[in-house]
């Protein structure tokens, strides 16, 4: 039977505001450069690893996830009961691995088509927090938790043989950084976005998880702002249950329920050393509309939105808009402003997706480029939009 355990309140002590710590300069709401947001899907983070020469050795696309390689490895965390192993196997998943068989080991995306909507958090619109670790909903979320661990840790090892001259977009993301106020919104669970920019550009990165707008607009000037649509293998969302709970590795294999009646400030822990399971994986998994992540407080669609309707440039990669996402796509296209310029980077197979379809539906002049064809970002971008650099000299 499972365990249910009930709290009245959760309230977390009022966090000092980074500004008022770390910046006293110009902030972002006064920035004079044009704002632009950089909307990404996983073709972004399969281009990447095109260009270093690691995509079928790192498979991460929706069709890898049911079942995975079998280099895909379960990676303990702190106090597991498990040791490193294949990951995809029935002791470790057993309510999400007998769903799959019984589907008759559906693949991928075919298998998510055929799960059914499950209601992790039932009380999100009341404010209200509760999940149970026994269904197979959070089961799938610890899976993923899992499984993109697992692919970023096997990414990092091979930092040190990382050529970025190779990657087509390191000379866009420097311009876009230079002449923009920008802000990036992912719909990927990996983190390859933060440490592009964090890593390789040492840029500030403010995640979506702050508030109301006008705290998020008072970030510092030199930020990045970072919308992660579906959430990530790195947010650890405290909501003061960890600290009354002690810590479990697997949490999904004694089916408890947690109820609590509101939450007070949760926020947001970013945690990119992942030694620990996460109280809670806040991750939305494909087939699940954003109304499915556990915090009620999540601002990150709202601020997305602000975000894209105050740009003049929007730039797409590697973004399908196929389902279960098209109707989330279509709610962003529609904060796009008429007058504002719209890039579509993908493959040829691209040209013609539900994402070039919306955007067409829009009413929207877009402007589709290939990866190859990235070398003339500037001058798509500068014969539109004022540059103060000519780029075509770098």
């Amino acid at each position: 039977m499972a365990g249910e355990i009930s709290y009245n309140t959760v309230v977390m002590p009022k966090r000092e505001h980074f500004w008022e710590r770390d910046y006293y300069g110009l902030t972002f709401e006064q920035d004079p450069r044009p704002r632009c947001t950089l909307i990404l899907g996983d073709g972004f983070t399969q281009g990447f690893l095109e260009s270093q020469g690691l995509r079928n050795k790192i498979r991460m696309s929706i069709n890898d996830h049911f079942p995975p390689p079998e280099n895909v490895m379960y990676l303990p965390v702190e106090n597991d009961c498990f040791e490193k192993s294949y990951l995809w196997d029935l002791k470790k998943w057993p309510r999400l691995y007998s769903l799959w068989e019984e589907s008759h080991k559906l693949a991928g995306r075919d298998f998510y088509s055929s799960l059914p909507k499950s209601d992790v958090n039932r009380d999100k619109r009341k404010g209200q927090l509760s999940y149970d670790t026994g269904s197979v909903g959070f089961e799938l979320r610890c899976y993923l938790w899992h499984l993109f661990r697992a692919h970023h840790i096997e990414l990092m090892s091979h930092i040190n043989s990382f050529d970025l001259n190779k990657w087509e977009w390191i000379k866009p993301f420097s311009m876009l950084m230079s002449e923009f106020a920008l802000g990036v919104a992912s719909f990927n669970y990996d983190l390859l976005i933060e440490f592009i920019l964090h890593e390789v550009y040492r840029a500030q990165i403010i995640p979506h998880d702050l508030g109301v707008e006008g705290d998020f607009l008072r970030r510092p000037i030199n930020s990045i702002a970072l919308y992660k649509m579906h959430g990530s293998i790195a947010y650890y969302l405290n909501t003061g249950m960890s600290h009354m709970i002690r810590p479990r590795a697997n949490p999904w294999l004694e089916g408890s329920i947690y109820n609590s009646n509101s939450i007070g400030n949760a926020y947001l822990d970013i945690n990119t050393e992942m030694r620990t399971f996460p109280e809670f994986p806040d991750m939305v998994p494909p087939g699940h509309y954003g109304e499915d992540k556990l915090n009620p407080q999540s601002a990150v669609l709202p601020l997305s939105k602000c975000h894209i309707n105050a740009s003049k440039l929007v730039v797409f990669c590697g973004l399908s808009a196929a389902e279960p996402d098209t109707d989330e796509v279509r709610e962003l296209i529609g904060a796009i402003p008429s007058d504002a310029v719209v890039i579509q980077v993908g493959l040829n197979c691209d040209r013609g997706n539900p994402l070039a379809q919306l955007l067409s539906a829009r009413g929207l002049n877009s402007t589709f480029l290939l990866p190859e064809e990235l070398r003339i970002f500037s001058e798509v971008i500068g014969n539109q939009i004022p540059l103060y650099r000519d780029w075509s000299k770098f």
